[in-house]
């Protein structure tokens, strides 16, 4: 039998259901600080060549999520194995969460998470921006649990996200590119 994920649990959902999101937030931030390592390698480059690579970046997600380019993200393409559910609930939710936070173990709906990662690589300069964007990306992944569990009418709720998903993405890609632009503004202002 599949397990469920780990937020639909029955027992103590909200107890699981903030162990998860805190391994969300410290996988997220587990993957921003190695990103923030490795921009040191980046930083000799000229400002104006990293950022219109992150400017290519993120027309290249935004195109991608908007079904006009497919491209092969660098991510697993296979789910967290089943054998994890069987530790315990406890657990599970919390290795479960932290796995899917570091974004590198199992598959991504959108480009977007890449684009975040190549903006830490590229521009990260502070600590603090590279912690913000992991803890960010833990938080953003933490929201679809907790706003379905608030829902209290999970069916309801399914059918709403799986009507709008389109949108969302399509939504989401743009404000990406905006995200961006905005953010080589002001990296190129300074």
């Amino acid at each position: 039998m599949l397990a469920s994920p780990v937020w639909r649990a029955s027992k103590r959902q909200g107890f699981v259901l903030t162990l998860f999101a805190a391994g969300l937030v410290a996988g997220g931030l587990t993957t921003a600080t190695g990103a923030w390592l490795v921009s040191g390698l980046f930083q000799p480059l000229p400002l104006t060549v990293r950022c219109t690579a992150l400017l290519v970046l993120a027309v290249a997600a935004a195109l991608q999520d908007m079904g006009w380019l497919r491209l092969t993200l660098p991510q697993a393409r296979r789910q967290i194995p089943q054998t994890l559910f069987r530790q315990g609930l406890t657990r599970a939710a919390l290795q479960f969460g932290f796995e899917l936070g570091t974004g590198l173990r199992t598959y991504l709906p959108s480009a977007l998470p890449h684009l975040l990662l190549g903006a830490v690589v590229l521009l990260g300069q502070d600590p603090r921006f590279a912690a913000a964007a992991g803890a960010g990306f833990g938080l953003g992944r933490a929201l679809l649990p907790l706003v379905w569990h608030a829902s209290r009418n999970a069916e309801w709720w399914d059918d709403q996200l799986t009507l709008r998903s389109r949108y969302l993405a399509s939504t989401s890609a743009l404000a990406g590119v905006v995200c961006v632009a905005t953010v080589v503004a002001s990296a190129v202002g300074r």
